[in-house]
């Protein structure tokens, strides 16, 4: 089977809270409490909860990265789930949106990486690096998705401009 994670996925044992934002009938309002990330990468994680929630539910997920100590809140969608013990226990996995806080979450899996405190998941490609660390080549994700944002980003500030000069000229 081929490996299809576009970037490096490392196991992890945060606590995080979950918040629905949309996602169908008889879901919880409130804060969900109690959930476990198993594994994480900058496009998705693994969570372990006692919360049986359907594919496509959006998600806020809220954590504080073990060593750098930082404040992660970043929103995903459900992308698939596995009933661990009936009515107990449940695992999903989340798809993260495009966000500012990947970028905390970049440092923190590099960090994690880096300082070999954390067990890097194998899988059949093999490594890229021979040294002590348990790094396995992965997908990219294509740059040109980083320069779309850019690229939008600039558009919507010319905008901005070209009407703020216009309601100058032409008075409001």
């Amino acid at each position: 089977m081929e490996e299809r994670r576009r970037a490096p996925r490392i196991e992890d044992e945060n606590e995080v809270t979950i918040t629905v934002v949309s996602g169908g009938k008889n879901l919880p309002e409130e804060e969900i409490n109690g959930n476990y990330i198993k594994d994480i990468s900058v496009c998705g994680a693994k969570i372990q909860t006692n919360i049986l929630l359907p594919v496509n539910t959006l998600l806020e997920l809220d954590f504080t990265s073990k060593g750098v100590h930082q404040q992660i809140k970043i929103l995903g969608k459900v992308i698939w789930r596995k009933v661990i013990n009936e009515n107990e226990s449940y695992e999903f996995g989340v798809e993260f949106y495009p966000s500012k806080e990947m970028e905390k979450l970049d440092d923190y899996i590099s960090w994690q990486l880096e300082s070999n405190k954390s067990e890097f998941i194998k899988n059949k490609v093999p490594p890229i690096d021979s040294g002590n660390k348990n790094i396995v080549e992965t997908k990219k994700v294509p740059p040109i998705k980083n320069k779309q944002w850019i690229k939008i980003a600039i558009i919507l500030l010319g905008t901005i401009i070209l009407i703020v000069v216009l309601l100058k000229i032409f008075g409001s």
